[in-house]
């Protein structure tokens, strides 16, 4: 394999034998580390909302963290310039 490939999310899915299982493999594992990220994230800040204010549904309190989570990542998938600047700012500042 002597193809050189720039840096950046081009290389990927670059493999010698089996590209299409590779890139399936590398798919579902980032799929599962994300929502397991996600679901321990979510409980966290769900669980820290709930205990300091315990007067408010826990239901409302999911709701909100749902609703807050889906409008925070749709800016990964707008067909607006906005994707490619914020990937940019979180990869150069290591968020």
């Amino acid at each position: 394999m002597n193809m050189i490939k720039p840096d950046g999310d081009s290389t990927t899915f670059v493999s010698s034998d089996l590209p299409q299982f590779f890139a399936v493999a590398f798919f579902l594992m980032l799929f599962a580390l994300g929502i397991g990220s996600l679901s321990a994230d979510a409980g966290t800040i769900i669980a820290v909302i709930s205990d300091k204010y315990p007067s408010v549904k826990r239901w409302k309190i999911v709701t909100g963290i749902c609703v807050g989570g889906f409008l925070l990542g749709s800016i990964y998938v707008t067909p607006v310039r906005g994707p490619q600047i914020h990937y940019t700012f979180v990869n150069a500042n290591n968020f």
